[in-house]
């Protein structure tokens, strides 16, 4: 049986009995091994997955099922939908190791930090995060890579603004090399921020969960899109695997920029897509705490607004406002109400400017950024107006 054979028969024989698979399931398991071997090239067999999608019994949806929510990092609008308990099972985990077979490590951990914890570093293996353990880290005391003994040749998972505090030591820079380890970024893509002369291995994907869109970004620069799990053309979008969600309207407009498969320099089989995710990240509010209150905003009117960010400085209450025109009175006034709402006060400082920050301009889709290091100061001492 020739590859395309063996991965279109065990994902029809795993969708028509979704209702009825569990984990030590031969259906589970061949799936799980397709998806493995074969997710290299199976991306081209996406029509053959969506005709076999279009065909399968009309009652599966009574499947179990578990609710997801999402914080807005992809589309800018938390939600709340069902998911199919099996997929998510199969999934959540699998597709991570469509890129992380181009590197050598033993390890995940999702990383956290912290500045009052010691030892530096506290895993807690009762936590598992995407099969990947929790990880506290005080870079602050870390001196050597000795310090890292128990981090070194991983993973480190982190969103961006973990990320960003990270980086402001160029003493723990280095030790993330000395370890052999790498940087896997959540949330967002990796072409939003300028992290190259950093000399960090700094890998990324994202699996939206709500629409079943997914990529990585291979070793040579390349965002593959995982089609493999997902059809989209330019109308909507499917989940090949999540039968409580029948189809998305393509509200972010993502759709194949080519019918032609070709083949990348790491090997994968893919095609390029109309695709910019939001590089979304959480401010900090007055206090000087994360902020949750930035996806209730009003993103419709911001996501209309070409080459945008917002950047909070390092002060903490001084933000600036990077467009490529200079905005209305109007379109002003929404800005502040979208900065009010995150930072719960409106006494803050707006800046106005149209050139490109260094962090990241975006053609299509806005920047959110903070400079502010909650870590950086015995309390939170916000900048008076």
């Amino acid at each position: 049986m020739d590859a395309k054979t063996e991965y279109l028969s065990a994902y029809k024989e795993f969708l028509y009995n979704i209702d009825r698979v569990w984990e030590n399931d031969f259906a589970f398991k061949n799936m799980q091994n397709c998806l493995m071997r074969h997710g290299d090239v199976a991306s081209a067999w996406t029509d053959d997955l969506y005709e076999i999608w279009m065909k399968k019994p009309p009652a599966l949806d009574k499947a179990e099922n578990i609710t997801l929510c999402t914080n807005g990092s992809t589309n800018c609008v938390p939600t709340k939908y069902k998911y199919t308990y099996i997929s998510f099972k199969l999934l959540h985990d699998t597709i991570w190791n469509f890129m992380h077979r181009f590197y050598n490590f033993k390890d995940k951990y999702w990383v956290e930090t912290n500045t009052h914890q010691n030892p530096c570093i506290i895993i807690d293996n009762d936590t598992i995060i995407n099969c990947g353990t929790k990880l506290s880290l005080n870079y602050k005391i870390i001196h050597s890579v000795e310090d890292m003994r128990l981090i070194i040749n991983s993973a480190l998972i982190m969103n961006p603004q973990t990320l960003n505090l990270l980086i402001k030591d160029s003493k723990f820079v280095g030790l993330i090399n000395e370890s052999k380890s790498i940087v896997s970024l959540t949330e967002t893509d990796c072409e939003c921020y300028d992290f190259s002369d950093l000399g960090i291995t700094i890998v990324n994907q994202m699996k939206n969960w709500s629409d079943g869109t997914a990529f990585y970004t291979c070793p040579f620069k390349q965002k593959h899109f995982i089609e493999n799990i997902f059809y989209c053309h330019e109308k909507k979008i499917i989940d090949l695997f999540n039968v409580h969600k029948k189809e998305f309207k393509n509200d972010d407009d993502i759709w194949p920029v080519s019918e032609d498969f070709v083949k990348c320099d790491c090997g994968t089989i893919a095609r390029p897509m109309n695709f910019m995710p939001h590089a979304f990240k959480w401010f900090y509010d007055k206090n000087g705490k994360t902020s949750s209150l930035c996806v209730k905003t009003p993103f419709p009117f911001i996501k209309q607004l070409n080459h945008f960010s917002i950047i909070q400085k390092k002060s903490g209450n001084e933000f600036v406002a990077h467009s490529d025109r200079a905005l209305s009175s109007e379109e002003l006034k929404r800005v502040r109400s979208f900065i009010s709402n995150i930072f719960r006060s409106d006494e803050y400082i707006l800046d106005e400017s149209r050139a490109e920050y260094v962090v990241g301009t975006r053609k299509k889709n806005p920047v959110f950024w903070s400079e502010y290091d909650p870590t950086s100061r015995k309390k939170y001492e916000f900048k008076s107006i």
